[in-house]
């Protein structure tokens, strides 16, 4: 299926939280129809821009309209990255 260009992240934040890099914030279905196994995956990236660690937030339905929060915990190597990206899917 194409992925759908009504889903986006709105906000997000990155904290440390004990050994783990937290990262969370809102994602919005802005189509007509419901989404399913909504999903937001990070990818971080070193300063030379290589994909260091990545990591994804648990599946959820997404109603039309309709706004959620999502998390990513990310347990390990994550040190040393300079930035990440958000994608999110959904069918």
């Amino acid at each position: 299926a194409a992925p759908r260009g009504d889903l986006a992240v709105l906000s997000s934040s990155a904290a440390v939280q004990g050994d783990a890099l937290l990262i969370s914030g809102q994602v919005r279905n802005s189509g007509a129809t419901a989404a399913s196994n909504v999903q937001v995956v990070a990818s971080l990236t070193d300063a030379g821009g290589q994909i260091v660690e990545a990591g994804a937030s648990t599946r959820a339905p997404l109603a039309a309209g309709a706004t959620a929060p999502f998390q990513i915990t990310i347990p390990a190597h994550w040190q040393g990255y300079a930035s990440y990206e958000l994608q999110v899917q959904g069918n």
